[in-house]
């Protein structure tokens, strides 16, 4: 039944790119559901209104006509990840001014479209901000996926993590403001058996099953030299290589920590938005640590993050958080 289900799922995704790449309007209008939804930035253009929703197969119709129209210039797309009934495609667009890439998230059921989630790029959501578009804020299954459901995991299933999402993981979360856009932040991603045996002499005693069992740990780290790639991050300021060069250096190493700490962050969120499942750690060896994979001494490690597919009859129930009242004031 399952594998009837996949079936299904995949051959709408393919009747749609088909329907799409040859501009038959109606074929692709009869792949959703009558009652179905299209969430998109480019709803508000196309219908001039604030609202970027459209509702059952008529708004779709007229939504997809005045794409076809304008010829919107989608170009290939990675291969589709299917959970169930749900898919995700990135779409990358062959224009040099428009878009980037978008991420469809597409529900399917019955053999029919039930929704399509269109959401912009970082590029395409600078672009939409300069242009004074409307931006849309995350639904409650967005929330849900990065905050309110996303938990710390412990356990893994025992399925591989793919080294083309570990890039894009990476292309999400360096589009991401840093001051001075330094971006010191480096990550080494271990997922070998031998890079494995090499990092646990350094984890704490609590996090060497956990880290084994994972498809991936990445350590984030910081270049304490981040410094010497400004003329290529700043080039309107490439004199602020000499500026950082002259900090002292306790001063300007901190400025690396905490900036490649806030890249780790960004890491996390996006490995969450691209359906994986994370769990940070700081509890190992730090000297050991950047003594084994960092011998020069320019990176040092920050923290360890361990990403693959959690295993939810391993989570532990969550523990409280900190009120507002507790934990901020407004002044």
């Amino acid at each position: 039944m399952k594998d009837e289900q996949l079936t299904t799922v995949e051959q709408v995704i393919r009747d749609l790119e088909a329907a799409f790449s040859r501009n038959d309007l109606e074929s692709l209008v009869a792949l959703f559901a009558q009652d179905a939804t299209v969430e998109s930035y480019l709803v508000s253009r196309v219908f001039n209104r604030k609202e970027g929703v459209c509702r059952g197969r008529a708004e779709i119709r007229e939504l997809v006509r005045a794409l076809m129209k304008r010829g919107v210039p989608w170009g290939g797309h990675e291969p589709p990840i299917i959970r169930g009934n749900t898919v995700a495609v990135e779409y990358r667009s062959a224009s040099s001014d428009a878009e980037k890439f978008s991420v469809d998230i597409i529900e399917v059921r019955d053999g029919k479209i039930q929704s399509l989630r269109a959401y912009a790029g970082w590029r395409a959501v600078m672009a939409a901000t300069q242009r004074g578009d409307a931006l849309q804020t995350l639904d409650d299954d967005g929330l849900d996926l990065l905050f309110l459901k996303a938990r710390t995991h412990y356990g893994w299933l025992d399925r591989p993590v793919d080294d083309a999402l570990l890039r894009r993981l990476y292309d999400l979360a360096r589009m991401a403001p840093t001051s001075t856009n330094t971006q010191p932040m480096r990550v080494v991603f271990v997922k070998s058996r031998e890079a494995k045996e090499r990092l646990v002499p350094a984890l704490a005693p609590g996090n060497v099953d956990k880290t084994k069992a994972a498809p991936v740990t990445a350590i984030v780290a910081y270049d304490t030299a981040f410094y010497e790639l400004m003329p290529k991050l700043f080039p309107a300021r490439p004199e602020m290589r000499e500026a950082f060069a002259q900090m002292p250096d306790a001063v300007r190493e901190r400025f690396g920590y905490h900036g490649g700490t806030l890249q780790g962050a960004y890491l996390l969120l996006a490995a969450r938005s691209l359906g994986l499942d994370c769990g940070p750690m700081g509890g190992f060896d730090a000297p050991k640590l950047d003594a084994t994979f960092f011998p020069a001494g320019q990176w040092k490690s920050s923290f360890l993050l361990n990403l693959g597919y959690g295993d939810p009859a391993k989570l532990q129930p969550r523990n409280p958080r900190l009120d507002f009242d507790e934990a901020c004031r407004i002044e």
